[in-house]
C-alpha cells in the first residue's frame, strides 16, 4: 500500500522543520550512503537492517530523542553516557511485544514537541532531517525500530510507520 501524506502529516513535517530546521539540505538530490558519517554506516550500533529494494519519496516516522548536556537545544543535564545508558534502556522498552511507542515517547523524550505530536514526525523526504537519522530511517521497513542513533542533538530511537 502506499504511503501518502495527510494533514496531519504535514503537521508532523512542520514540527520536523521546526526540530531540524538547520539540517535541511538544498540539494534536492538524495544523500549518497558512501559519503555518510561512519555512524551512519550498517554495520555501526543503531543502524539497523539494509535499504529496502525501492526507496520511496516520502516516509513517515517517529522517534524519541535522549538528550544531553552539550547536545544541539539541549536543556539537559544528563552526560553522554547517561543518556546512551537511557536510550538503550528505553530501546529495550520500545522493542518488548506489545510497546507503544507513542507513551514512551511521552514518558521519556526529550523533544519539546513530544507534548503535541507523541514523538511522531509525519512524513519526511530525503534531505530533511539530519543525515545520520536521515540514513536509519530509510533503513527500516514499516513497523520497525532502530537501533540507538546519535545526532548533535542526542540519540534517537526511531520507529518507521509507513
Amino acid at each position: 500500500m502506499r504511503y501518502v501524506p495527510s494533514i496531519s502529516s504535514a503537521l508532523g513535517l512542520a514540527l520536523a522543520l521546526a526540530l531540524f530546521p538547520g539540517c535541511a539540505r538544498k540539494s534536492s538530490k538524495p544523500a549518497d550512503s558512501a559519503s555518510a558519517p561512519a555512524s551512519a554506516q550498517s554495520s555501526t550500533p543503531g543502524v539497523v537492517g539494509e535499504s529496502p529494494s525501492q526507496s520511496p519519496a516520502m516516509i513517515a516516522v517517529s522517534h524519541i530523542l535522549i538528550a544531553y548536556k552539550g547536545s544541539l537545544r539541549s536543556t539537559a543535564t544528563r552526560t553522554r553516557e547517561e543518556a546512551l545508558a537511557r536510550a538503550q534502556e528505553v530501546l529495550g522498552k520500545a522493542k518488548s511485544p506489545g510497546a507503544n511507542f507513542a507513551a514512551l515517547a511521552d514518558q521519556y523524550s526529550d523533544d519539546p514537541s513530544v507534548q503535541s505530536n507523541h514523538g511522531d514526525l509525519g512524513a519526511i523526504s530525503k534531505g530533511m532531517m539530519q543525515a545520520d537519522f536521515e540514513a536509519a530511517a530509510w533503513k527500516l521497513e514499516v513497523g520497525e525500530i532502530s537501533g540507538v542513533v546519535e545526532t548533535p542533538f542526542g540519540f534517537h530511537i526511531i520507529r518507521r510507520n509507513g
